[in-house]
């Protein structure tokens, strides 16, 4: 026989773990907060060096905001160059047409950085570059363009991700030009931007 007692205590223990069932439910679709949004400034340096003295470094900075977790930033820049004509004939059924154009190559940097949070001041940084110029055998690197003139393009691209905190700078890639015998490096640095 079940006692007034018995009765009580085992409603005590049912509310009790409803109560608790029902606050981990609430917990666990409770959305968690996002991380305040932040700006971070990207400075990618490329060099060029030959025989170790440096000859050429051009310096460029994005801006990334993340917002949540991911942030997102990229520059193009460069120039369409011309390397010839192009010829295209069209035939209907009477008659042929055929026009003669420019034809062009796009020279230039290309540059895409990611910044996403890590933890505990860390941020994970990915840098793609892509670079493409017009190849010159002259010493002091100068370029005439003709457009008659066969060219010689040489490219390079580098792709790197590495963990970072604010204010460092960090080599992301190093190569030597087979061609020129130049060494090309490229430099990052994270720097966190305060409002």
């Amino acid at each position: 026989m079940i006692t007034k007692t018995a009765v009580g205590r085992l409603w005590i223990l049912t509310s009790a773990l409803v109560l608790l069932v029902s606050a981990g439910m609430r917990a666990q679709t409770q959305p968690q907060a996002k991380p305040p949004s932040a700006s971070f400034k990207v400075d990618v340096v490329v060099s060029r060096s030959l025989a170790g003295k440096e000859v050429s470094r051009l310096p460029f900075s994005l801006w990334v905001l993340v917002t949540g977790e991911h942030g997102y930033s990229s520059i193009r820049m460069g120039v369409d160059v011309p390397v010839g004509k192009v010829t295209q004939t069209t035939t209907s059924t009477n008659t042929s047409t055929t026009t003669t154009g420019d034809n062009y190559r796009s020279v230039g940097t290309s540059i895409d950085a990611y910044v996403d949070r890590i933890e505990d001041g860390k941020y994970s940084v990915k840098v793609n570059l892509q670079d493409s110029s017009i190849f010159s055998p002259e010493p002091d690197g100068k370029i005439t363009v003709n457009t008659a003139d066969p060219k010689a393009y040489r490219t390079m691209a580098i792709q790197n991700t590495s963990q970072m905190r604010d204010g460092q700078t960090m080599p992301f890639g190093i190569a030597t030009d087979r061609v020129s015998g130049e060494t090309v490096r490229m430099d990052v640095t994270l720097t966190i931007v305060k409002p």
